[in-house]
């Protein structure tokens, strides 16, 4: 279902609506991204693990942005983006009563993005809203821990697997939400856009056998599934590479 949606949005995105005017511009910018998660998965944290929480990470973003004026308020705009998503996830657990255990899981993943936006024009200013598509292509998860007060047991480095199955770190398509505003300075473009969306993201981490003070102790294996809401704020600035208005007429 999700590849049929991708695949429609894309056939629109490429649709020139020779009756309007129509604008593509490159655009490039920064993205601080974070992921969350709700009261549910809180709920449904193993009995084993006494506490989650979430951090942000920085990336980047680039891609082209196609603008089709429907008439003098309102646009229709889409375009293909290479942008990173991701943050941070600290789970603590307790061997024992007094030894505890904290991984960090830091997840960089990065996406095509398939951005679809109704666009109300006033002025020089552009406001939009509309939804998007993510198709995972690459990135890393960087997994580092420490056993509190004797050192690092956890410091793994591998490519993220995008899939279905169950040794998958994250789905391939994840989708969401796009809000902001644009201003229009000559043939430069101004954006500062707010994504909301949902990813599941699962989480491997190998049993590691310790020995302190004489004790043979091993932690936990975890594999389990978290549904996690991820954020975005992206600025960024932009430049109309070609456009016309009507029947091939340039401007």
């Amino acid at each position: 279902m999700s590849k049929r949606v991708f695949l429609i949005l894309l056939m629109m995105s490429l649709i020139r609506l020779s009756f309007s005017q129509f604008s593509v511009s490159f655009n490039a910018g920064f993205n601080h991204d974070n992921i969350m998660y709700s009261d549910y998965l809180k709920n449904s944290i193993p009995s084993d693990i006494k506490d989650i929480t979430t951090g942000p990470l920085n990336s980047f973003c680039f891609g082209g942005l196609v603008n089709y004026e429907l008439n003098k308020k309102f646009s229709l705009q889409s375009g293909l983006f290479y942008t990173g998503k991701g943050g941070t996830i600290t789970l603590t657990y307790y061997l024992t009563d007094q030894i505890k255990v904290i991984p960090n899981d830091r997840i960089t993943p990065f996406y095509l993005e398939l951005p679809l936006n109704i666009v109300y024009n006033y002025k020089n200013f552009q406001f939009f809203v509309g939804p998007y598509l993510n198709l995972g292509l690459a990135g890393r998860t960087v997994i580092t821990g420490d056993l509190i007060g004797y050192g690092s047991i956890y410091d793994q480095s591998r490519a993220i697997k995008f899939g279905t199955s169950d040794s998958a770190d994250l789905r391939p398509f994840n989708y969401g939400l796009n809000f902001g505003m644009g201003y229009r300075l000559n043939n430069f473009l101004f954006r500062l856009q707010y994504q909301i969306g949902k990813t599941d993201l699962r989480i491997n981490l190998p049993a590691v056998g310790v020995n302190i003070q004489g004790l043979n102790l091993s932690t936990p294996a975890i594999n389990q599934t978290y549904l996690l809401f991820s954020s975005t704020i992206t600025l960024s600035v932009g430049y109309v590479l070609f456009e016309e208005k009507g029947k091939g007429r340039k401007r």
